[in-house]
Order: C-alpha cells, then structure tokens, then sequence
C-alpha cells in the first residue's frame, strides 16, 4: 500500500520540518496521504557514532575533499588502535561503506543540520496538525519512511511531569566505591591536588535516593557529617528509617528540589551527583551545576557521573526500539519485565554483520539488567548523553575543572595498542581532549568524573611519587593455587575487570600473593615490600616495587587508598559484623561492606550466620545454633571477614 502513496520532495532530517509540516496540514486533501523519508533511530544510532568522531576532527573544515581525508583517516585510527574487535570490525564496515559515496553524498552523511527521530518524535511532530502517522520501515532501519494522513482525533499525547515516577518507586539502589570520599580523596592526591582529610569533612549527596551509599560510609567515617537531598518523599523518609534504625547521628537527610536548595546547608568538602546529570532536564541540570559551584570548599573534590558519547549510542537503540514498542508508559516493573521479552527478540534486520555483533553485546548486558532499575536508568523520561568535552565545557562555566575519572582504568591508556598509547601520551596536558580521544577508542558509555574548583591546578598524569603515601590492596587472583614465588617460574594473576599479567620476578609476585592472602587488608608501601620481601626471600628492592606500582595500579591489578575502615581481618572469639550488613542480611543476600562496596553472601547459611554476629555469641554458641562444625564455622567466618563486613 505505501508504493502507492506519492513520496514527499523534502526530507524530514534535513534542516528544520515546522514550516514544511504546516504547509503539509494546510494543503493535504482530506482523503490525500503522503509518504516521508527520513534517518530513523535507533538504526540511525550507528551512524551517529561516526558523525561523533568525524564532527569531533572534521566540523570546522570547510573544503570536501580535506574533511573526507581527515574523516577517513581518524576512523581508520580508531578501528586499528582500538582494544576491541568488534569496535574494528564495525568501523572497518563503516569504512568500506563511505568509500563507495561520491563526494556529495558523502557531505550529506555528516552535514551538521542533519536530525533523526524515533517513531513517537515523529508523532509528536504530525499530532499537534491533525496528522497520524504510519510507518513502514524496518524497525532497525536507518532510512525511515512514514505515510502521513489526516486524522481529526490525532492529539499530542499529555506529558507528564520528567521523572515524576520516582515519586511513586523505590530507586533499586545499590552501594558506589567509585563516590566513597576516601576513592575521591585518593584520586585528587594521585593527581596532585590536597583534598579535605576525609575523617573529618562534610560531604553532600545530591539525588541520594534511600542513601544507602551515605549510610554505609557515614558508619565508616563517624566524626565526618553527611548530608543527603532528593526530591522524592519515598525515597527520603527510607533514607532516614534506616539512619534511624542504625543509630547514626551524623547523617541528614531532606526531602528537596535541587532548584530550591537550600543555601543555609553551607559548604561541603565533597560534593557528589550519581546518576542524575543525563537524567534531569536541562534547567535543572544548570541548577545543579550552581550547587557545585556555590557550595564546594576551596579545596573540594566534586564527582559527577553521566551517560557519553560515543559508546551509549548503542545502549540507546534499545531504549528507542523499547519506547517505541511499548503499548503505553512503562510505570510498572511488570511494564519493564515486558520491555526485556520485547528486546530479547527483537528483530535485526537491516543490520550488518558487524553491526548485528556491536548491537548483540550491548543487548546482552541490558538483559542482565534489574527490570525495576530500568525504569528509572534506561527507561527514564530523560535519557542524554554528552560527549566529555561537552561536559567539561559546561561545568567550566560554573567554575569546575575536570580532573580525571573515579577508576583509574578509565581514565589509563594501559590497555592501548603503543599507537594509541603515543597519541594520549602527547595530549596529557589536554586532558578532555586526552579523554575524548580515549573514549572514542574504546567507544565508552559512562563516565564517573572527579573535578576540583577552576583555580586549582591539578597534575594532568598520576604522580608516581604520591602512590608509596597511600595504603595498597588488590583483588586480583593468582591462577595457580600454590604460586612459585621464590623460584623463577612465570605466574599468572587475573583481576576482577579480566585483566591478567604474567609475573617471572619473584618479589612482584610475592607482593601480589601477599596481597592476596592479606585481603581485606590495605598495606602501606613499607610494609607489603617487606612482607612480600620476606616470602619470597630476596632483597627487599623498593625501587622494583614502586617501579611496577603505577603500571599495576592503572590495569586494575591493584587499588590504592587513603583510609582504612576498622574491619577485622579475623572473627575473634565474639565476632561482630557491621550492624548495616546484618539489617540487609534479614532481606537479601547482597549486603554493605565497609570497603565501600556491596558483597553477595555465598548462601542462605552465611546469610543466617551474618545476622547473628551481634558480638554477644562466641565460637560455641554459633555451633550450636546454626548446627555447624569448628572448621566450617571458621571458614564461613573468614570468608565474611575478607568479604569486609566484620568490624574490629
């Protein structure tokens, strides 16, 4: 039927269709339809990654035949350079394709005032117009093809208020190392800035939700105070039962609209935002960004985290397809459920190979996804991403200076080919546009960054200097059960990221099994050089252990600290867990460590144990009650312990 249905002269992507919609509603005959072309998302979405890094290098160059060369050449750094194979294959693709465009039509792929829509956009723009939609293309299809006909009852549909269901849900909160103030104070002195001690600061979270990441470090850092804020009543009055129900006297919360903050709170040491900047409308963002700037100390440490481009392109195909598809608004987990069925099979045609793979890996991590976080993440009536130097430049207008990212492996080239390592390697003194060219490599999606006030001058790489200051632990494991240590056999270490290194030298390696053992343990630099000296019974070197302390810590072989909370490393004769874990133990199996982090219970008797551990038991009496053996009691015991959530 749409062969039928004359096509339309104009194109809805190309420049701005209010004047060519009126005109179409003022003239379409009453019985008359019309068939438009335009770039439709979410297939136009891999285009988008394309024009984000040709735009990036090539926007200003005016002549066709220069910004085709330059376009062409960063897109075959990137698929070369890059640490992804599917990051190339794609790009590689993508190559082949522009190749084959002449010269005009290549300036039409990446001409500036060129827009794409979802399916609901394109309604909203016919409805107001008497104008219904119905479309037929493909739903993966980057070229879209609507037929256009008069509808007396098309009407715009209301629009609600943005995020008004956060008023109504729970926000299925989880606890954020990556915010904990001790990881933002350890980050500003690797990158040369002094921060405010963290044992003794105020510290506000902007859009806490129930606070559980502010509890559990409020429960660390007593003598500090906290102040949490939301705009949703739910969400706060769970926040301060649990405060309450932990006893804690220096946490507050408040129920408020970031627009009317309340300037009387005063000024704070570190500010943190998660998960709100690519989630709140642009008015608000602004207001938000004037809380940091008017209420972050001198020496304060921000942390703002966001969705970016180029890498979330991908992520938001299936939010367009799931909107797009869904029978009405999606309010209710059942809603959510139903959206995860809908993109497990959901259709790929109209993609390529390579494009069916980049899209398969994205889709995979959406279906692990809680349904109830989709809602407010995924799902949310706001959804943008930036690129890293647009949002460098925004918060720069309100006096904030990025600095580097809460994880030091976002922010490392470690990883990179040694091209790519040279190309970052000469920008260290630009960092955003460092970042920008880092996350074009690896197509990232997220960003969580740390930021200091203007006038600060942080170091533009980590200061080696610095990393023997502060306190080291690590998560990697060893392969083998039983590592060589003082011999000269080669051993593999892997960490939790899937990073593995193989280690000849045998005080390196002794260092990471002490590690290993030691965990939770957080070792100064002096002490893990003699221990691990001892083990493995050479010298202590302190210039080969600090050499290799940097490179391990930026691949995620290590961590670095600047605080210890006061777990124990042993259970004792009565042992006590933190009081936070055993709340949430009476629930669930995932619980709060004190390390800053969630830890999941191996099982329901670990889960029965934890809720025990009020110190008022000793050894024999968990026996008798929970019906276990001496060994196997000490072993769940230690398992808690390295897990950080026993208390000294």
């Amino acid at each position: 039927m749409s062969a039928s249905v004359p096509l339309a002269n104009w194109n809805l992507s190309q420049g701005d269709p209010t004047d060519r919609i009126q005109q179409l509603a003022a003239n379409l005959p009453l019985d008359g339809a019309v068939r438009i072309e335009y770039d439709a998302y979410p297939g136009f979405r891999f285009q988008d990654i394309l024009r984000d890094l040709a735009g990036y290098h090539c926007r200003e160059i005016q002549n066709l035949k220069d910004r085709r060369e330059q376009t062409m050449a960063i897109l075959g750094f990137v698929a070369g350079a890059g640490p992804s194979v599917w990051i190339r294959e794609l790009l590689e693709a993508e190559i082949e394709r522009l190749k084959s465009l002449s010269i005009d039509e290549f300036d039409w792929e990446f001409a500036l005032d060129r827009r794409a829509y979802r399916q609901a956009e394109v309604r909203e723009l016919f409805a107001p117009h008497g104008l219904a939609c119905n479309f037929v293309s493909e739903p993966l299809s980057q070229a879209g093809s609507v037929v256009v006909r008069r509808s007396p009852d098309c009407a715009p549909t209301e629009a609600r208020e943005p995020n008004a269901l956060y008023h109504e849900l729970v926000y299925p909160e989880y606890l954020h190392a990556g915010f904990h103030p001790e990881r933002l104070a350890t980050m500003a002195r690797i990158f040369g800035l002094n921060p405010p001690p963290i044992e003794n600061c105020r510290v506000l979270e902007l859009g806490c939700s129930r606070g559980i990441t502010m509890l559990n470090t409020a429960l660390d850092l007593r003598s500090s105070r906290f102040v949490g804020i939301d705009f949703s009543e739910i969400q706060i009055a769970e926040a301060k039962r649990s405060a309450q129900r932990l006893g804690l006297d220096n946490v507050e919360f408040h129920t408020m609209d970031i627009a009317k903050f309340d300037a009387s709170l005063g000024q704070f040491d570190y500010i943190i935002a998660h998960g709100m900047y690519s989630w709140l409308p642009t008015a608000v963002r602004e207001k938000m960004l004037a809380v940091f700037r008017d209420h972050l100390s001198p020496t304060g440490i921000a942390y703002i985290s966001f969705n970016t481009n180029p890498g979330y392109r991908l992520p938001a195909m299936i939010r367009d397809y799931a909107l797009d598809t869904a029978s009405g608004e999606i309010v209710t987990v059942s809603d959510a459920a139903a959206v995860v069925e809908r993109v497990r099979d959901m259709p790929l045609n109209g993609l390529t190979e390579a494009q069916r793979k980049a899209f398969e890996l994205c889709r995979e991590h959406f279906l692990k996804c809680n349904p109830a976080q989709m809602i407010f993440d995924e799902l949310a009536d706001v959804n943008q991403s930036f690129g890293i130097d647009e949002f460098a430049s925004d918060v720069s207008r309100y006096g904030l200076r990025y600095v580097a990212e809460s994880e030091i492996t976002k922010w490392s080239s470690r990883a990179l080919s040694q091209n790519a390592q040279q190309l970052l390697d000469g920008l260290l003194e630009d960092p955003v546009r460092r970042m920008q060219y880092r996350d074009f490599l690896h197509l990232s999606r997220f960003h969580a960054s740390v930021l200091c006030r203007d006038d600060r001058k942080p170091s533009y790489s980590p200061i080696a200097s610095v990393l023997e200051t502060l306190l080291i632990s690590s998560q990697a494991t060893p392969h083998s059960p039983n590592p060589d240590v003082r011999g000269t056999t080669a051993e593999k270490f892997e960490s939790p990221g899937g990073v593995e290194v193989s280690i000849t030298d045998q005080l390196l390696k002794a260092a990471l099994v002490t590690l290993y053992l030691g965990r939770p343990r957080r070792y100064p630099f002096a002490d893990l050089l003699r221990e691990a000296s001892e083990l493995a019974d050479v010298p202590a070197d302190a210039a080969k252990l600090r050499q290799w302390l940097q490179p391990l810590w930026e691949t995620g072989l290590l961590d670095l600290h600047c605080h210890m909370p006061a777990i124990a490393f042993a259970p004792g004769d009565h042992p006590v867990a933190a009081v936070f874990a055993r709340l949430c133990a009476s629930e669930t199996r995932k619980v709060p460590s004190m390390l800053g982090s969630g830890a999941e219970l191996p099982d329901e008797t670990d889960r029965a144990l934890l809720q025990l551990l009020d110190g008022s038991r000793d050894l024999k009496g968990l026996e008798r009650q929970l019906g276990l053996n001496h060994d196997d009691l000490l072993a769940r015991l230690q398992g808690l312990a390295r897990l950080g959530v026993l208390i000294a």
